[in-house]
């Protein structure tokens, strides 16, 4: 127990670190603005659109509503997912060295934990689930994660959303499982409604960035894609990395699940992830392929439970084969985690903070302003200290968040000299307005023709989001 102990504040030093050196990104800053600018009944409606559940919306409008600083939501986030952590770490069959590869990796130690989105809340309901497994059958504990697990799940991320009807599968194959009599109906009517309402607040209306068919496209490499980036986060994706990547995922699966029953359904549950990505056109980011990394952490707890009544020594050999694995990933990525961390401590993660800065001290912040494109613009807005709304010449409306509407969509094909112009015929009908900020992510060519000139460029150092560095033209 001292051992995990250490391990969970190690876990918590290394992240709170980071956190503190981190600079929020528009994803970021939209949750945030969305929260603090959009009503509940609204975020329903935008839901669909931007294909991302309610949860983190909802839990973030108190903060955001209230005055809380913004860096508040990156402290909420960390404390979601140190929570998470504290369950792997504390309740579930891994051994130390298993637990502290696991915790230093990528996805635990900087893409869950220190960039705040809603991916925490859904890593937390997880192992909540797992967790209970650790309890004896119809303990009070076990009831309470049980069923606090679901909505977490539910109503995260769509990638979790896809993993219900596994898990719920896997809770029912478990030899502690609550579904087992006619008496725990509840434990098997709660997830599946959460799921079905789940499902039809977040189905696309059609008039949104994602299609409301069930296949938009067919784009098997990025499945691919996205298993190599799960195992090896930063290595050339067009290489080996995604030939070898699949073998390894399929292979541990079915090394550490020797029941064939749980085997197929961890296999349903990556195909059903990864589906996400080769028919609905879900690029696979850090964030989204992190889910296949997350896939072994499964397969692998959800084994050692299920031989946990078998002989010792069984249950030694497969705890062993997972922390063989899990430390050998580790240390092929260690180099790149380590340089990763180093940037974020040495260096910006994006520029858009620089942009605010300057905007508040030249007192142009007063001005009204239009920005393109929108949703880089919109990290900008998280980071002034005042509330300010952008005229945003994709959509023609002013705003802060993104609506991820057709609108929108349409809007980013606009030409940056294009929006400019747009910009300003627009202000040049609002009389008193006609001294407005132009910020645009791009140089903007000849801008005096319009009487305008660059008051500011800022110089690319975001070490992983360069397109958030803007140029500032004013009369």
């Amino acid at each position: 127990m001292r051992a995990r102990t250490l391990i969970f504040l190690c876990y918590l030093i290394l992240t709170g670190f980071l956190c503190f050196h981190h600079e929020p990104w528009r994803d970021e800053v939209d949750s945030w603005l969305m929260s603090r600018d959009s009503s509940l009944i609204s975020s329903l409606k935008t839901s669909p659109n931007a294909g991302t559940p309610v949860l983190w919306y909802f839990l973030l409008k108190p903060f955001a509503t209230n005055g809380f600083p913004f860096y508040s939501q990156k402290i909420l986030n960390w404390i979601i997912t140190s929570a998470a952590t504290a369950l792997i770490i504390f309740q579930s069959p891994f051994s130390i060295l298993a637990l502290i590869a696991m915790c230093s990796s990528w996805f635990l130690s900087f893409e869950y934990s220190v960039v705040a989105r809603n991916y925490g809340i859904g890593l937390l309901g997880l192992f909540l689930l797992l967790g209970s497994w650790s309890f004896p059958k119809n303990s009070l504990k076990r009831r309470i994660q049980y069923f606090t697990a679901w909505p977490l799940l539910c109503f995260s991320s769509v990638h979790f959303l896809s993993w219900v009807p596994g898990l719920l599968f896997l809770e029912f194959t478990n030899e502690k499982s609550n579904l087992k009599t006619k008496k725990q109906l509840l434990c098997l009517i709660w997830p599946a409604f959460l799921f079905t309402l789940s499902v039809i607040l977040l189905w696309p209306t059609g008039n949104g960035q994602m299609s409301d068919s069930f296949v938009s496209s067919v784009n098997p490499h990025l499945g691919f894609k996205a298993m190599a980036q799960g195992v090896f986060p930063f290595f050339d994706y067009k290489g080996i990395a995604v030939v070898i990547a699949p073998v390894l995922i399929l292979g541990f699966i079915k090394k550490t699940n020797p029941h064939k029953t749980q085997r197929w359904l961890v296999y349903f549950m990556l195909a059903f992830v990864n589906g996400i990505f080769i028919f609905k056109f879900f690029q696979p980011y850090l964030r989204y392929s992190g889910f296949n990394w997350l896939i072994l952490v499964v397969s692998a707890w959800v084994g050692i439970q299920s031989v946990s009544h078998e002989s010792t020594l069984v249950k030694r050999e497969l705890s062993s084969k997972v922390t063989y694995f899990f430390v050998a990933l580790f240390l092929i990525n260690a180099p790149d985690i380590f340089k990763h961390w180093l940037k974020e401590i040495r260096f910006p993660f994006t520029d858009a903070y620089k942009t605010a800065r300057f905007l508040e001290a030249s007192g142009l912040v007063n001005h009204p302003i239009s920005c393109f494109d929108e949703p880089n613009c919109s990290a900008i807005l998280g980071y002034l200290n005042q509330k300010k709304q952008f005229w945003y010449p994709g959509t023609k409306r002013w705003g802060t968040h993104m609506w991820w509407d057709k609108n929108y969509a349409d809007g980013l094909k606009l030409g940056f000299e294009d929006a400019f112009v747009s910009a300003y015929n627009f202000f040049s009908t609002q009389g008193s307005h006609t001294d407005f900020v132009y910020i645009s992510r791009k140089p903007i060519q000849s801008p005096e023709k319009y009487g305008f000139k660059l008051v500011f460029s800022d110089k690319i150092e975001g070490w992983r989001q360069t397109d958030e560095a803007f140029n500032v033209y004013h009369r």
